[in-house]
């Protein structure tokens, strides 16, 4: 219980203003979200267990108190509340770079904004997301050797091979030290090896396990600070960045 109490209350101190602005959207009023947010965190308080996620849970007990007091509140109008997209599969950049093409047509409620992306997710379910990712006006960026290198090493990536899905999708890359740590979403360790870069080209050594088919030199192709594209003969691979 005490655990859980901490780990709230540094929730807060990153993402108080976060969940405030997500209240916000619904009640368009600052009064208003102020108590959802309070309102939601006293109820989380109550919890007895730590969801899986907490911030997606905490996230959505914040649209809930919202749409609470909006619905007790006579002054605010129901209907803004709610926001409905309709979005072709084609045009999205979804969490975790995997693509799915369901229907999307349904009911999405946005969650987060900031200069380059939306993050959204599916009303009424327990965590079906959605990241809408700006493709446009990216800055011109000098794709060096030094540049490629220090940024790789300075987060997380998640891989991809671009196109289908596959069991990449599901895994992460630690590129820190110029090795290379893979690892699943239990945060289990499952190959391990090293890379190297001369000028745009990345060879990746000494993978055993679950990548050991990727060893070998992959030529960069698209280079942003986000996103890297590489290419071995037919074959791509996409890193993206995971870490704020």
């Amino acid at each position: 219980m005490e655990s859980i109490r901490n780990e709230l209350e540094t929730l807060y101190d990153q993402c108080g203003t976060q969940f405030y602005h997500c209240a916000l959207a619904v009640t368009h009023c600052g009064a208003l979200a102020e108590d959802a947010v309070h309102n939601a965190f006293r109820s989380a308080f109550q919890l007895t267990h730590a969801p899986e996620n907490l911030k997606a849970y905490v996230y959505r007990i914040v649209r809930n108190a919202a749409i609470d007091l909006v619905r007790k509140d006579s002054r605010i109008e129901p209907l803004s509340a709610e926001m409905f997209f309709e979005i072709p599969a084609p045009q999205l950049a979804v969490l975790q770079g995997r693509e799915f093409l369901e229907d999307f047509t349904l009911e999405w409620f946005v969650y987060e904004i900031d200069k380059d992306r939306i993050k959204l997710y599916i009303i009424g379910t327990d965590g079906d997301k959605i990241v809408m990712k700006r493709a446009c006006d990216q800055p011109n960026i000098d794709c060096s050797e030094a540049f490629i290198a220090d940024t790789l090493q300075n987060c997380v990536w998640a891989v991809s091979n671009g196109e289908s899905q596959s069991f990449l999708d599901m895994l992460r890359i630690d590129f820190s030290d110029m090795n290379i740590h893979v690892r699943n979403p239990n945060e289990t360790v499952v190959d391990e090896g090293n890379w190297e870069i001369s000028g745009t080209t990345i060879t990746f050594n000494n993978l055993s396990m679950e990548m050991a088919n990727y060893i070998g030199e992959w030529e960069i192709i698209e280079c942003r600070a986000d996103r890297f594209k590489m290419k071995r003969g037919e074959e791509y691979l996409v890193v993206e960045k995971d870490c704020e």
